[in-house]
């Protein structure tokens, strides 16, 4: 995600909602440095506007201490200002680049009761200040969490949200797995990807990667994608990405291959549904030495099929396909 979307809505009490600091964590445990950007808020937003004091520079300067007005002042930023009950506010940060976000900790509470019921943080890869704020839409946001308070909340404390990778990519070449460590395709581990690699080194998307990475990727790779459903494909790369990160779906010319998954002994039938467009599909139940065409949403009889290690593959024939999920069940 490149933008953090913060929302504090539902005065609980008082004139102001206030943040102390808000600090981005990503998924190698290092302090991600972001931007305030616009503020739309139902009240007043002259500390906003103003940023001498109360202002968002105070979001990110390590700065905690808030126990009265004079030191909320150079501490602390007012994100509602004079709203009555029930107002919000939404402003947005900048991450300056595509990141693979693990953790948002946000200090907040207010020894003036200037005490929001609830925050809320949306991720983006795009966002307009005329809908995501302004409107308070939420198309093209994932909410990653919310925080309660009431008015009982009167000192600053550390709230924190965990944010689930949804997606995470490596890449596979031979028996190991690389990432970009800095600037440069690193080992990171070998295969099978495990959980962890992905959580620890994963990338979120292959948008950010330059040409001369792209020139220097490792030779016959593959990319793994994992999500917090737990599948995992692969796919050939070439220059052409086939994974769109803003709009969560694969499109272009390509072949993806779900990870072999085995099944009990005893299965018997099989049924495999996408949400795609243009797509074709077949299986294998040997691990992708031979395959077999399918129809998505028809029942197919398995009973004879000799192999338990289930794969689905994805042909994406031309740059109009597009896959946008794929499930599949068996019995």
């Amino acid at each position: 995600m490149r933008y953090l979307i913060v929302e504090a809505d539902s005065l609980a009490s008082g004139e102001a909602a206030t943040i102390t600091e808000i600090q981005v964590i990503d998924n190698l445990g290092q302090v991600v440095s972001y931007t305030p950007k616009e503020l739309f808020g139902a009240g007043d937003n002259m500390y906003w506007t103003d940023a001498s004091v109360w202002g968002p520079n105070h979001l990110n300067d390590g700065n905690l201490t808030y126990t009265n007005n004079t030191s909320g002042s150079t501490s602390s930023t007012i994100m509602l200002y004079k709203a009555a009950a029930n107002g919000w506010a939404r402003f947005a940060l900048d991450l300056k680049k595509d990141v693979a976000v693990k953790e948002i900790n946000v200090w907040a509470g207010s020894p003036e009761g200037r005490i929001p019921v609830a925050i809320r943080i949306y991720g983006a890869s795009a966002y307009t200040v005329a809908s995501n704020l302004n409107a308070r839409s939420n198309s093209g946001l994932t909410l990653l969490g919310t925080l309660p308070f009431t008015s009982s909340n009167r000192t600053v404390q550390k709230y924190t949200i965990s944010v689930e990778p949804n997606p995470f990519l490596l890449l596979q070449s031979g028996a190991s797995l690389y990432s970009l460590v800095g600037d440069v395709w690193t080992v990171v581990g070998q295969a099978p990807a495990t959980e962890n690699l992905f959580k620890t080194y994963g990338l979120p998307s292959l948008d950010a990667v330059t040409v001369d990475q792209w020139a220097n990727i490792p030779a016959n790779s593959k990319a793994l994608l994992y999500t917090t459903t737990g599948n995992s494909f692969s796919a050939t790369i070439t220059t052409h990405n086939l994974y769109d990160s803003s709009s969560k779906m694969y499109h272009g010319t390509g072949i993806l291959e779900t990870e072999a998954e085995e099944l009990p002994a005893g299965r018997t039938v099989l049924m495999v549904n996408a949400e795609h467009e243009l797509c074709t599909f077949k299986y294998s139940l040997n691990d992708g030495v031979s395959w077999t065409p399918l129809n998505i949403g028809v029942m197919i009889d398995i009973t004879g099929s000799q192999g338990n290690d289930l794969k689905i593959q994805i042909t994406l024939p031309s740059d109009t396909a597009k896959l946008k999920a794929i499930s599949y069940a068996w019995a």
